[in-house]
């Protein structure tokens, strides 16, 4: 409220009235692209604090909700004034030959590329002038809505502005051929001036611009005074005086008088000399006014009466150590220089440096250089700094890399100096980099983004520390096991450096976090690796043991690592298959993305430990890793036959709300707000377990909708109408199926037919029925079996099942073989069929046996192919043949050869007997010789 108090204040004493200041030019030059701005002219008689609650707003294409924030506007715009903003100041400035009164940066309301809608708010949001209908798509169109590639002017007859799109009132040329088509920068676009603009007929004098800047080693700098409404028969002067800043760093200057002869337009100059100290001060700003104006026609000062001047200091920054920089509201003395990429570099928003070439069509080379430090006054120094990243790839020529040199400058093109490299681990925390090693009394050390066309990565670096004395650096801190149960003690290991070397290592435990009165030394074990002396002692079901690594170097400096923690459970770590994404949900209907969730089904019947498995976000069209995981901590468990929703995680209440649920309730995790359920439609998630990147669920969970489910624990994905409304977390989607079934096989031998199957898993399964059909249509069959077989109940042992049919006696026939698993409560699942021929009577002998040892595939899990070996000692009768889940015959080879010593091997290249690539999921290949088999899983993965 108080914010519309201080406006009606102003409105009050100005005589300001709604309607004054309007959008009179939008830009997208067709040429020199960066130079795009918003242009705002007052046609009031009082100047107006735009300060006071001005906005720009953008909405993109055809959306009906805003882009962005809306971009707040700083300046003050005076009557029968102008008003710029562009959306990046360096390329504005090189493009028009002067500075924009505000940049509000790329992306936003004066980055627009002419098919977007741009809009100008008071202090109460409301709209009071606006290009374009909200919601409409314009692009590619032919209508003056569409400023592609060239500029909207508003027409001269235009006064005030206007809240509702009204195409007549202005003029519009585009890519389209609109209007004069497309339009190329400067020449045809003018910021700062409007063919509406009113001209009063008193003389005025005033700056060209209101900001300039130069580097400190420019020299000397003209500032530009003109005239408008000259005299023909009057000269007209002023003073040009310095009014804020040290007229040292312009060797002394004070006031300067200017004098336009009768009838002259042509600009006058003030010549200022830049001094250049040669001690680094940071940019400095100084302020020039122009006063004392006399002679022309009642001549008076413009609206442009003061130009800010910045100095921008050509020295290089120095520091000492500590040093911290967290770019919170700047570079700091951070320096930044582009080598390659003439659109794109290293830029400061939201409390961190960022450089991102997308968009940029060049090789980006982009240098950010921290200022200089005498390393030879320090020992033990070290550095620590965090790292995020999205998008594109990282190879010998594209990464971020950091460096230091002891022969850079400072300023200028970093590329003529000797770097070294500093590895460090990304994205997160850096780890403290051992830096004792460096030497010299001006070292610089530098960010270098790299990245090819194409391949461009988002990088952000923050929270940048340099201490002396850093302590030794702790690294890879691992407890063995890792998930440990109730009866299991645990040993920690970890790595420890230090140039001075280690003094000591000890592990500090307890059982509450924060809380660690426990201490066990360590002593080292092999290379860098120091190992607990004894192990943590074994706990109870459910505890949470939390511990941290603290070393000592020989120079008494110390260093402790974060705390680390693990689950005391006798809960199982998942397998492929165990578990799957049941369930994926963008923002409810009517809600915001703190709505969403992802829901995890674990199928057992014993509880499921998550510790250190992870999800991915994948674009589902490009089949692509997009930069986003979410790892389950220590804790984490889903029950039995239970749920575990991965909730955004923001805002606890709102999501309770929206989905009535609460949270507490259900087992929930959440992802902390790292973007993992953000934009879900279209992305695609994956669920791996911790070790050898094995994927736990291998259906892929395409969200190609609001909301979609899976109906079974292999079953397809669906959109039960791709309503969020229908969103079910922690409810049942459909039953999971009775059993995971390994291999389903038929062999007729002595006058009868002999099924035999193997589950890997089974879900209160009750039995099996078995059918028969005389040919491959399942609609033929009919059961055999007069009583049902009973199954395993749950379990996730293998189990082996044996039935044979002694009816089948017709010599030179075929039979088809199905069995139907029945679970506890009348779910039923079919599986097969499998084909028996019955030979002529002369042909009933079992085959020779033969000896027979299988070996696993190799890779497993793989992509695109696997090799299977085997060893046996005769091939005569050998083959092995491939099933899916379903029990159904894949692929069969037949063709196996064996060396001297009985080996072979088999490669399966991922392809069905028709040769279409299969889907990822679990397989199980069968090695038959003779009368013995072997039979193991496989898992490919996409």
């Amino acid at each position: 409220m108080r914010k519309l108090v201080i406006l009606f204040s102003l409105l009050v004493l100005s005589g300001f009235v709604f309607g004054d200041v309007f959008i009179t030019e939008l830009a997208d030059p067709h040429t020199g692209g960066g130079a795009r701005f918003v242009e705002l002219y007052n046609n009031g008689v009082a100047a107006v604090d735009l300060s006071t609650g001005y906005d720009l707003l953008r909405w993109t294409n055809a959306n009906t909700s805003p882009q962005t924030t809306a971009k707040e506007l700083t300046g003050s715009i005076p009557a029968g004034g102008f008003y710029v903003i562009c959306a990046n100041q360096s390329t504005f400035t090189s493009t028009y030959g002067f500075a924009a009164d505000q940049d509000i940066g790329t992306g936003g309301p004066a980055d627009s590329n002419g098919d977007d809608k741009i809009a100008l708010r008071d202090a109460s949001d409301n709209i009071i002038d606006i290009f374009g209908t909200i919601g409409s798509d314009c692009n590619n169109d032919n209508t003056a809505e569409n400023f592609e590639d060239g500029r909207a002017e508003r027409v001269a007859t235009v006064t005030a502005s206007n809240a509702t799109w009204t195409a007549s009132e202005w003029n519009t040329d585009n890519d389209q051929g609109f209007g004069s088509g497309p339009q190329s920068a400067p020449a045809d676009f003018d910021p700062g001036s409007w063919i509406g603009a009113s001209v009063g007929s008193d003389t005025s004098i005033q700056f060209s611009t209101s900001s300039a800047s130069a580097s400190e080693g420019v020299g000397t700098y003209d500032l530009t005074v003109i005239i408008l409404n000259e005299d023909a028969t009057n000269a007209t002067t002023c003073d040009v005086v310095l009014t804020v800043g040290d007229a040292a760093d312009v060797d002394s200057y004070i006031t300067e008088g200017v004098t336009f002869p009768a009838g002259s337009t042509t600009p006058e100059t003030v010549t200022v000399t830049v001094t250049d100290d040669g001690t680094y001060e940071g940019d400095e700003t100084l302020t020039f006014t122009i006063m004392n104006v006399a002679g022309g026609l009642n001549a008076d000062v413009g609206t442009i009466d003061e130009l800010d001047f910045t100095i921008e200091d050509n020295d290089a920054a120095t520091t000492t150590i500590p040093y911290s920089e967290t770019f919170d509201a700047d570079f700091g003395d951070c320096y930044t220089y582009s080598v390659l990429g003439a659109t794109k570099e290293w830029y400061q928003t939201s409390g961190y440096a960022a450089c991102n070439g997308y968009g940029s069509t060049e090789t980006e080379e982009d240098w950010l250089v921290l200022p200089g430090i005498d390393f030879d006054s320090y020992t033990g120094e070290g550095m620590e700094f965090e790292t995020y990243y999205q998008y594109g790839t990282d190879d010998a020529n594209n990464y971020l890399k950091l460096f230091y040199s002891a022969d850079y400058a400072g300023v200028g093109d970093p590329t003529g100096s000797t770097w070294t490299e500093i590895a460090f681990t990304y994205p997160g925390s850096s780890g403290i980099l051992d830096l004792s090693v460096i030497s010299g009394s001006s070292v610089y050390l530098a960010f270098k983004y790299h990245y090819e066309v194409g391949n461009y990565r988002s990088w952000r670096v923050d929270n940048i520390s340099i201490v002396e004395g850093a302590g030794p650096n702790i690294t890879t801190i691992v407890n063995t096991p890792a998930n440990p149960g109730t009866a299991q003690t645990v040993s920690v290991s970890a790595d420890i450096t230090d140039p001075d070397g280690i003094g000591s290592a000890a592990v500090h435990w307890g059982t509450a976090t924060g809380v660690l009165p426990n201490t066990i030394a360590m002593s080292n074990s092999v290379g860098d690796t120091y190992v607990t002396d004894t192990d943590i002692p074994a706990q109870i079901e459910g505890t949470t043991v939390y511990y941290e690594v603290y070393a000592v170097d020989n120079s008494t400096y110390d260093n402790t690592s974060s705390e680390n923690s693990y689950l005391v459970t006798d809960a199982i770590q998942p397998d492929v298959g165990d578990i799957f994404i049941s369930e994926v949900c963008d923002n409810k209907s009517g809600a915001d993305y703190h709505t969403a969730y992802l829901e995890i089904t674990n199928t057992l019947a014993t509880p499921v430990n998550m510790q250190g498995s992870y999800i991915e976000r994948w674009n589902s069209a490009e089949d692509t890793y997009e930069g986003y995981t979410y790892t389950f901590s220590s804790g984490v468990l889903i029950p039995a036959n239970g749920y575990l929703i991965v909730a955004r995680g923001i805002d606890q209440a709102t999501f309770e709300t929206a989905w009535g649920v609460d949270l507490a309730s259900l087992n929930t995790a959440f992802d902390a707000g790292n973007n993992l359920l953000y934009f879900t439609t279209g992305r695609s998630y994956r669920l791996y377990s911790p070790a050898a990147r094995a994927e736990l669920d291998t259906t892929p969970s395409v969200a190609t909708d609001d909301r979609i489910a899976k109906t079974g624990h292999e079953e397809p994905w669906s959109e039960p109408g791709g309503n969020p409304a229908e969103g079910t977390p922690g409810e049942e989607e459909d039953a999971p199926l009775p059993v995971t079934l390994s291999s389903f096989t038929a062999v007729y031998a002595n006058g009868a037919s002999t099924l035999q199957w193997t589950t890997q898993s089974e879900s209160n399964n009750l039995g099996w029925n078995v059918y028969r059909s005389e040919t491959e249509n399942v609609e033929d069959y009919e059961q055999i079996n007069s009583d049902v077989i009973d199954g395993a109940g749950t379990t996730t042992e293998t189990t082996d099942y044996t039935f044979t049919d002694e009816n089948d006696t017709t010599p030179n026939t075929s039979f088809w073989y199905w069995i139907e698993s029945v679970d506890l409560g009348g779910t039923t699942d079919l599986h097969g069929p499998v084909q028996i021929d019955i030979p002529d009577s002369g042909d009933e002998t079992a085959p020779e046996i033969l000896s027979i040892n299988g070996v696993q595939n190799y890779p497993n899990p793989f992509n695109p192919s696997t090799v299977m070996a085997y060893k046996v000692n005769d091939v005569t009768d050998a083959q092995i043949v491939i099933y899916n889940t379903k029990g159904q015959i894949v692929r069969t080879f037949t063709d196996l050869t064996i060396d001297e010593d009985g080996n072979g091997s088999k490669t399966w290249d991922g392809k069905d007997s028709d040769g279409e690539v299969v889907s990822s999921g679990i397989y199980f290949y069968k090695l038959t010789a003779g009368s013995e088999t072997y039979t193991s899983k496989m898992v490919m993965t996409k």
